[in-house]
């Protein structure tokens, strides 16, 4: 019997997409420091692996957020998670000269544009803290979030 392991096993196509993304902008900025600002997937496991590659990632629950964004320097390189983020946090890169790059998941981006062009109300649900649902709550104050709850 012969047995056929897909790869990567496990993994969606946003997965794939921000791990790559990750690992060609440390090779096209060997001379910097690479950072993923927050879990770059809902895995932790993945931080060991891209340490191997001399990617860090900086844990971003209970700190300021736009204080540590004001940290990085022009020797730094920032690599935003694939579940989106508050686009003014560019803004404070770019006013400190920090390089930047947006890992975000496809189907994320699609739902990020959805709610951004929509001239509708909006019902979110989704879990409070979540990446994804905090980006989302960024968005647009016609967005009316409705929190579940794990377990």
């Amino acid at each position: 019997m012969n047995v056929l392991l897909s790869k990567p096993i496990g993994y969606c196509y946003g997965v794939t997409n921000a791990i790559n993304i990750a690992k060609n902008i440390k090779n096209k900025h060997q001379d910097k420091n690479v950072y993923i600002f927050g879990l770059l997937i809902h895995n932790k496991e993945i931080i060991p692996y891209l340490e191997s590659f001399g990617i860090k990632t900086i844990n971003t629950e209970n700190i300021d957020i736009e204080d540590r964004l004001n940290k990085f320097t022009s020797d730094d390189v920032v690599i935003f998670t694939a579940h989106g983020h508050k686009k003014h946090y560019e803004d404070i890169l770019k006013e400190n000269n920090v390089s930047f790059y947006d890992a975000v998941c496809p189907r994320v981006q699609d739902n990020i544009n959805l709610i951004l062009n929509s001239k509708q109300d909006i019902i979110y649900i989704g879990k409070t803290n979540h990446p994804e649902a905090e980006v989302c709550k960024s968005l647009t104050n016609k967005l009316h979030f409705y929190d579940i709850k794990e377990g």
